[in-house]
């Protein structure tokens, strides 16, 4: 394992570089930042732990599809996002799946709470409230990659992890029977 590279979001912090480069010995890290602007690189470089640490600038979606895949072996690659699902989260998920190699790990985390409208209205009727909470997953992902039985679900908190997961695992899914032409 000492050999794989890790990909990641570290933060100003670089708490998962930090857990992967002490736990797993791994010393080929990649930390992607979304923040571009100079004074927030700078920081980001002055608190960086390890030399061993390259930073790449840039939203996700920007990034992951520049890296170099194919000169790369192995890869642990940690999405960890703290917002909701997204479609470029899923586009993220497709590039990471169809650009990894065999015996690579792939790790993501995401926001599952459940959307809330503010309204009274919407939240006191359950038909309401699934109709809402359901156009705010399908504004989010995009209407092809909601689940059919997330139509007649409550998207509450165990409802939402639920579907949400599924559209991951679809995702994964559909990318690897491309990639193996299934």
């Amino acid at each position: 394992i000492r050999n794989y590279r890790y990909v990641g979001f570290g933060s100003t912090y670089f708490a998962d570089s930090n857990l992967v480069h002490k736990s797993l010995g791994i010393n080929k890290l990649l930390s992607i930042e979304k923040e571009e602007e100079l004074h927030y690189k700078n920081r980001v470089n002055f608190n960086k732990p390890y030399s061993c640490i390259e930073m790449e600038f840039g939203d996700s979606s920007e990034v992951l599809p520049r890296l170099p895949w194919k000169k790369w072996k192995k890869t642990i690659v940690w999405l960890d996002y703290t917002g909701k699902l997204t479609a470029n989260i899923i586009g993220d998920i497709d590039t990471v799946i169809s650009s990894l190699k065999p015996g690579s790990i792939f790790l993501i985390s995401v926001n599952i709470e459940q959307d809330s409208s503010g309204s009274t209205d919407i939240q006191n009727n359950k038909e309401k409230r699934i109709a809402w909470r359901l156009n705010k997953l399908e504004n989010r992902i995009g209407k092809k990659h909601i689940p059919t039985r997330a139509n007649s679900l409550d998207l509450n908190i165990e409802n939402n992890n639920r579907v949400i997961r599924q559209v991951i695992d679809n995702t994964i899914n559909n990318c690897l029977n491309v990639r193996n032409n299934v």
